[in-house]
């Protein structure tokens, strides 16, 4: 016992000083346990403050005028009256700064003034900043103290530029360089839409007519040419009216509107709607799929894909073109008598109804095609061209024709040298030419997916799975977002 009472001493002293370590370890442990769950509780108080901050600064009245940093990146407010859709989460402004402009664009348009319009982020391409430039000038200068006639036109030009277009036929298209502006230009114009081969040998020779018989005159001797045609169609056995035969009703319609006074002013604007489309009907190629449709019907290119959108059928228009059932364009139509305003907010829309034709054309895989869009205004209207360029789309005029349809001997003598009816008829030309070249390749892509299945029916298996990404398409402003590399 004496030999080992020396080992046992140790062994109890090393068993105490382990349990002593133990102790201090476990100590140690606790305290840092409560320092993690105190700062926890610190940062969950300041998170708690910031939010009611936050809510406090949301219930504010929108319609007040506040001071902001012209610097900050802060969100702005949102529009009280704008409530949330169900189940669904509005994005910040900070992070899209797109959305941003919209909101505030809604609150512009809802009376509100003094409100606060978001700065410019840093993470856009040239194009798309430019393009935000010219948005928010417009917002800004829509958004004075007093409302006035050109705040509509202040912010249709702001949401043009949200839709990633460059409206070339406004001044606000001074932001982009000179020489981007200008090539711009030239891509959108047709040098030689204003001649038409077969218009200008139906009309040759017309003036002399009128101007030795009058109007009357001219009408007798366009009858005879008629029958002319008449009788050239029947010879070649075909049943269907020729174009030189439907031009010279058209001629006809223009007599008559001298002479008869078939619309004296001022005239609504369904007068205005059917005299066009007496014009358009003419001009229309017989056995090909190009159609026209009226009555404020829907452009189904414009159907939101967010099932909760409170305009499930897109937007109305007064005169849609179809190919086959494939929207290729649209007119919009005013009367004369309306304020200069309304045509160009009318002129605003149709650019942009534009832009959705132009995409749902290349979802079909039409590709290097452009949009031809027209807008009318009693005897008056002008064409459109919407295409891409660069990074963004743009919208400059076709011609420098104004196509107008005569009401007086001077007019009708100018009616005569045949460029209006010309530019008229290159624009039906081309609509057909696009609406053919979108039917094929609808048509190519059917027949590919149906040889893929019936393949797959044959082998008896099944697809291989893919997952299906839901694209974003907000109809209503379209938004160049962030750069897309």
């Amino acid at each position: 016992m004496l030999t080992l009472l020396p080992v046992y001493e140790r062994v109890r002293a090393e068993l105490i000083d382990a349990d002593r370590r133990e102790l201090e370890e476990r100590t140690a442990i606790s305290a840092s346990a409560d320092a993690t769950k105190a700062a926890g509780a610190m940062v969950s108080g300041s998170v708690k403050a910031i939010a009611e901050s936050h809510l406090r600064s949301l219930k504010r009245p929108t319609g007040a005028s506040h001071e902001s940093d012209p610097n900050s990146d802060d969100d702005f407010q949102q529009p009280s009256s704008a409530s949330p859709k169900k189940n669904r989460q509005e994005s910040s402004p900070a992070v899209d700064p797109w959305l941003g402009l919209q909101q505030a664009a809604r609150q512009l348009q809802s009376g509100q003034r003094g409100i606060r319009i978001p700065m410019m982020p840093g993470n856009l391409s040239d194009n798309h900043r430019r393009l935000y430039n010219i948005a928010h000038r417009c917002l800004n200068d829509a958004n004075g103290p007093l409302k006035t006639d050109r705040d509509a036109i202040n912010i249709k030009d702001a949401l043009v530029a949200m839709s990633c277009i460059l409206n070339l036929r406004s001044a606000r298209s001074d932001v982009f360089p000179p020489a981007f502006v200008a090539s711009a230009t030239d891509q959108c114009y047709e040098i030689s839409f204003h001649r038409h081969e077969l218009v200008e040998t139906c009309f040759d020779g017309l003036v002399e007519i009128l101007n030795e018989k009058g109007v009357l005159g001219l009408r007798d001797a366009v009858e005879e040419k008629k029958i002319i045609y008449m009788k050239e169609r029947q010879g070649l056995h075909t049943g269907t009216r020729s174009q030189e035969e439907k031009l010279m009703d058209i001629i006809t319609i223009a007599c008559d509107l001298v002479s008869e006074k078939l619309f004296e002013e001022p005239h609504g604007e369904a007068d205005t709607l059917h005299l066009w489309l007496k014009i358009f009907e003419k001009l229309l190629p017989v056995g090909t799929g190009l159609t026209m449709k009226t009555g404020e019907s829907m452009l189904t290119c414009t159907r939101p894909d967010d099932k909760e959108e409170e305009d499930m059928n897109g937007r109305k228009v007064d005169l849609k073109f179809l190919y086959s059932g494939i929207e290729v364009a649209v007119v919009e139509f005013k009367s004369a008598s309306q304020p200069r305003g309304m045509v160009a907010k009318q002129f605003r829309k149709s650019i942009r109804l534009g832009k959705n034709i132009h995409q749902s054309l290349a979802a079909l895989g039409v590709e290097d095609g452009h949009v031809i869009c027209g807008d009318i205004s009693g005897f008056m209207g002008s064409f459109t061209k919407i295409r891409t360029f660069e990074d963004i789309y743009v919208a400059g005029k076709v011609t420098d024709t104004i196509v107008s349809l005569p009401t007086s001997r001077k007019m009708l003598s100018r009616f005569l040298d045949g460029t209006a009816v010309a530019v008229l008829m290159n624009f039906v030309d081309y609509l057909e030419v696009l609406g053919s070249n979108a039917l094929d390749i609808k048509e190519t892509a059917s027949v590919l997916a149906n040889e893929e299945r019936f393949e797959l029916q044959i082998e008896h298996r099944k697809p291989a799975a893919f997952v299906q990404q839901k694209t974003f398409r907000d109809t209503i402003i379209h938004s160049p977002r962030h750069h897309r590399s």
